[in-house]
């Protein structure tokens, strides 16, 4: 284990989408989230099977909204993502914890304050009902017994019988049925904390029979943090210990996405902080290519992110079809070794860049203000959508990215955009 050399500050108080990226670094708890919730990133969704007898499309937009007395989150159902001011009034307000999945047409609401589970119908005008069994009752589920009442985004739905919750903090990984809402089992995770750290997640990837789970095993308050990039591998069809395939030619992984039926793994040096706090030379972030059942990343497979984009931190993204994928990557003149971590999260030195998996090619996307490094894209129907918040106006506006790096503006919501998927 190494150890980065800042000390620890104290928890600024997040009262505002201005100050998400500090109070992520300095408030999140072992092993949170980082960023918004990227939903049906996850793993199979709307757009892997619509089991809805509606055949009209629906997308689910979540917005965040941060006061000082406390936070909220509200979902609205939309025909399209089209250019328009989303009206809280429209929306289900639910616990600013929460979480939102979708999957077979309907969407499931994972409380985060009560640990309950609800699953909602969307209704033909696009409205949300609550479900309910075959048996008449609320098609609602309680993992508060098994100790969980806040969710991360480590919920994956492989069935319309199988749904899987990595509960890395008790190293268990939960197995539930979707349809009847019920606890199917709960197996040994296989030592997710190392050296006493809980690692950090980014959103899950399905390949085959396999659940994979970027894992950057970093402690943000101490800035202790394991050299390595790392996945964890779940077998749906061998319940069993998760697998952990480590690499150390970069450090950190804020995203693993499916390409060519392989799992690639961005080695960010922990979403770019180690260059902010360490005297020690760190490796340039990577792309780590996987082969679904081999025992380690591809050593013919390197990536030096840096080279490639022409900028020395990249991090996080999501991956299109026809293999490209857009991540952060940091623009500015100032060395990034000299500025503080806090400094270095704010959006004033990021710029979304769409890069290429297998071709040197990056194009930096002009159009858009910088966007701090708590903010995520999303990809919705195989194309790019990301965040940009206004911060004088307390707004976000979701923007469509092309492959060229041009931009159309989509929904605009109050407080910061934190989840955007299809139903169906």
């Amino acid at each position: 284990m190494s150890r980065f050399t800042s000390a620890e500050r104290d928890c600024p108080p997040c009262l505002a989408t201005l100050f998400l990226a500090s109070c992520l670094l300095a408030c999140a708890g072992p092993g949170a989230d980082e960023g918004g919730d990227n939903g049906d990133g996850d793993g199979a969704s709307a757009e892997a099977g619509d089991g809805s007898d509606d055949p009209s499309p629906a997308y689910f937009v979540v917005n965040r909204v941060v006061t000082p007395e406390g936070r909220a989150m509200f979902i609205s159902v939309l025909p399209e993502l089209g250019p328009e001011e989303l009206d809280p009034s429209n929306a289900l307000e639910v616990s600013g914890f929460s979480r939102t999945r979708s999957f077979d047409g309907k969407l499931y609401v994972f409380d985060g304050e009560t640990g309950i589970v609800t699953r909602f119908l969307v209704d033909a005008d696009r409205s949300l009902t609550p479900d309910v069994l075959t048996d008449g009752q609320p098609a609602r589920l309680s993992f508060a017994n098994l100790g969980i009442t806040r969710f991360t985004s480590r919920i994956v739905f492989v069935s319309a019988q199988r749904a899987f919750y990595f509960d890395f903090a008790e190293n268990t990984v939960i197995e539930w049925n979707p349809t009847t809402m019920t606890i199917t089992s709960s197996v040994a995770g296989g030592g997710f904390i190392r050296n006493g750290i809980i690692p950090r997640s980014a959103p899950i990837s399905v390949v085959n029979n396999y659940i994979v789970l970027p894992i950057s095993w970093v402690d943000f308050s101490t800035f202790e943090f394991v050299p390595a990039t790392a996945i964890a591998v779940f077998d749906v069809d061998s319940p069993g210990p998760v697998t952990f395939i480590e690499d150390d030619r970069c450090y950190g992984n804020s995203t693993s996405f499916v390409h060519d039926g392989a799992v690639y793994s961005l080695g960010d040096n922990f979403r770019g902080l180690g260059v902010t706090t360490t005297d020690d030379p760190l490796p340039p972030p990577c792309l780590l290519r996987w082969q679904p059942g081999s025992a380690a990343f591809d050593s013919d497979h390197y990536v030096d992110l840096a080279d490639r984009s022409g900028y020395p931190l990249v991090t996080s993204g999501v991956a299109r079809r026809d293999g490209t994928f857009i991540t952060q990557v940091y623009t500015a003149d100032l060395d990034p070794s000299d500025l503080d971590p806090e400094e270095l999260l704010s959006g004033s030195y990021w710029q979304y860049a769409v890069v290429s998996i297998d071709e040197d090619s990056a194009t930096v996307v002009n159009e858009l203000a910088p966007a701090g490094l708590g903010q995520r894209p999303w990809l919705v129907d195989d194309l790019f959508h990301v965040p940009e918040p206004d911060f004088l106006s307390g707004r976000s506006t979701l923007h469509l990215v092309d492959e060229t790096g041009r931009t159309s503006p989509l929904v605009t919501v109050t407080g910061d955009l934190w989840n955007v998927a299809r139903i169906r």
